[in-house]
């Protein structure tokens, strides 16, 4: 059995890895938000274009409707891609 000595010290250790899993868990979300915001202000003025040429009678077929297309498509898979990688070594 422990003694309160002991129990209080126990105490504080668990109170001192919790908190550091609550600032590794708030360091995540704040990495994940930068990032967020970072592909928003990437791939927002190239989605304005596609919609900016659609909109204005421009063909899909044209070559920089095509390009801004592509673009925003694969920049939204790489995204994807690295959270999905992200998810999966956190997980293992």
């Amino acid at each position: 059995m422990l003694d309160p000595k002991q129990s209080k010290e126990r105490q504080k250790r668990l109170l001192g890895v919790m908190q550091e899993q609550k600032a590794g868990h708030r360091r995540s979300r704040s990495v994940a938000l930068a990032c967020a915001l970072i592909a928003f202000l990437l791939l927002a003025p190239a989605a304005w274009r596609i919609a900016q040429d659609l909109i204005g009678g421009d063909l899909f077929s044209d070559v920089p409707t095509q390009f801004t297309f592509w673009f925003c498509f694969l920049g939204l898979a790489l995204i994807a891609a690295v959270l999905v990688a992200g998810w999966a070594r956190n997980k293992s």
